[in-house]
């Protein structure tokens, strides 16, 4: 007995030495390199390598060390949200409506889970979380400089095969879009949503202290997003900016003065008649088309009183003709609509939850020490491009969200002289 006691004792002291905090550190990079340039899991499996790392790392603090995770409220409601009550939730009323009894694909409300455990492993009281802000930023720019190099060796009609490597396990799509009498080319990887993170980080930085190098680098940022192609990102790529730039004068008053001038620019744009921005939002359009088309479906599904007050469930497609032909007849389960997807899924009861757990958090944002104050706006805008896409729930968002509610767990209520402690110890650390 005192010789197992002995060993665990030994153990305890070997994992607490600078090689574990190294190895803690190498499996954010890791994670977030993973989720970036391996989200399905097709590039050497580096995905379910970088989850493997993190639940080790998580199961030494738990077993070995005895970590205590110091959370707020905002943290365990969203724990709550994304961990227990989305899989739970989903799968009991998938279970009673009959969803389960076929082949179950319907997975991405449950890897949202797993990636949202994962985010444990940014709580560590030896490393700043700076630190782990900039493992993100760190991916996130070679990211960027990955769509640029596309994009270049696109134009100087160099060799692509290196391109058709991501091509080919479906990573990145390139290609050329049509607006009016424009012809725009776009290298859209699928993980290029992240990018908002860095532009609100960066947009941040340079209307908090303006100087040329940070100047480059949200250009950079924001022509790498402009670049991804699709109607969503290129106007947040230009919009964000300004979001930001009044956020950080007007803080959430900013909200109202953005509504007032992005409706003004809609308006004087409908009145000139711009050819561009009447393609961009024509109904004409396929993907518009095809969305309005879900309209009426969805419009359909909530019809139906139990439907639209307990959701349908996971993997509702195996009974509801409706929702199959939808998402063509089962080889999806969802369409792009992701807040309508929500409601269907999990009815007015998901619903009410989600505003709950927006309420709790809302305050945390108001106490955040003002170097982490770009967050909220980042997280506005990664939300409302997700209207329109899957971003949610999948590694790209569940690492924005995870990382974003630690950083509210771990520095929310630090003011004053204690957060400018703070930031004089982790100054810059997020540069590069």
């Amino acid at each position: 007995m005192k010789g197992s006691l002995a060993l665990l004792s030994k153990t305890k002291t070997h994992i607490n030495t600078k090689a574990y905090d190294r190895f803690v550190i190498f499996t954010v990079y890791l994670l977030w390199f993973a989720a970036a340039f391996d989200p399905i899991g097709k590039v050497g499996g580096l995905r379910y390598i970088a989850l493997i790392c993190v639940y080790f790392v998580l199961f030494f603090k738990i077993v070995f060390q005895n970590y205590r995770f110091v959370v707020n409220n905002a943290y365990r409601s969203m724990f709550f949200l994304f961990v227990l009550f989305i899989p739970l939730y989903g799968a009991l009323v998938g279970l009673l409506r009959g969803g389960l009894g076929g082949r179950f694909i319907d997975t991405s409300y449950i890897t949202a889970g797993v990636y949202f455990i994962g985010s444990l492993i940014y709580f560590d009281e030896k490393t700043d979380t700076a630190v782990f802000l900039k493992a993100a930023f760190t991916i996130l720019r070679l990211l960027c400089a990955t769509i640029l190099l596309c994009f270049i060796t696109v134009l100087a009609k160099g060799s692509q095969d290196w391109i058709y490597y991501f091509i080919n396990r479906g990573l990145l799509f390139f290609g050329t879009r049509h607006y009016g009498h424009f012809s725009l080319p776009y290298i859209y990887f699928i993980t290029s949503p992240m990018l908002i993170f860095l532009l609100s980080y960066d947009a941040w930085r340079f209307f908090d202290k303006p100087s040329l190098k940070r100047l480059l680098l949200l250009f950079f940022t924001v022509a790498t997003l402009f670049l991804s192609g699709t109607r969503a990102h290129m106007i947040i790529s230009i919009v964000g900016v300004l979001l930001i730039c009044l956020w950080h004068r007007y803080k959430r008053r900013s909200i109202l003065y953005f509504t007032a001038i992005v409706l003004l620019l809609i308006f004087v744009f409908f009145t000139l008649g711009s050819g561009v921005f009447a393609d961009v939002f024509s109904s004409h359009d396929q993907s518009n088309a095809k969305k309005l088309e879900y309209l009426k479906s969805y419009y359909f599904i909530l019809s139906d009183p139990a439907t639209f007050i307990f959701g349908q469930g996971f993997n509702a497609h195996v009974w509801s003709k409706v929702l199959s032909v939808m998402v063509n007849y089962g080889e999806a389960s969802k369409t792009e609509l992701t807040y309508l997807e929500y409601v269907r899924v999990f009815g007015l009861v998901g619903v009410i939850v989600v505003l709950a757990v927006v309420f709790i958090i809302q305050k945390s944002f108001l106490w955040l020490p003002h170097r982490f104050q770009w967050i909220e706006p980042a997280l506005l805008l990664y939300l409302a491009v997700s209207a329109l896409n899957p971003y949610i729930f999948s590694s790209n968002g569940m690492l924005v969200i995870g990382l974003s509610a630690v950083v509210l767990a771990r520095e929310s209520g630090r003011k004053g002289k204690e957060a400018d402690g703070d930031a004089s110890r982790s100054k810059d650390m997020c540069e590069g």
